[in-house]
């Protein structure tokens, strides 16, 4: 029994990875390959001369600071929503 996972090959640059995922994240994986290949060439571009060691660090420093910058924003989610609660609250007292 597989437990619904599958073998997936991506390729990342010039390098090939083999993962086993469950099966019903093998397009968030096949959508994460191509957002890194596409900011790696990218990068690629606009510093020709950068060794494929470094851009991928661009790529990760990028791609880690826009996680960060999702999270935060989740995080305050709950935060909003109450004081939109709040706000009506307030709203329906002082008429």
């Amino acid at each position: 029994m597989n437990d619904g996972k599958i073998n997936i090959n991506l390729q990342l640059g010039e390098h090939r990875i083999s993962a086993s995922i469950e099966l019903k994240q093998e397009e968030w994986y096949r959508d994460a390959t191509r957002l890194l290949n596409t900011r790696f060439k990218y990068y690629a571009d606009i510093m020709p001369k950068t060794s494929s060691e470094l851009i991928w660090v661009y790529v990760a420093l990028e791609m880690a600071t826009n996680y960060k910058s999702v999270s935060a924003k989740k995080s305050l989610e709950p935060i909003d929503e109450k004081l939109k609660e709040l706000n009506k609250k307030i709203e329906q007292i002082t008429k």
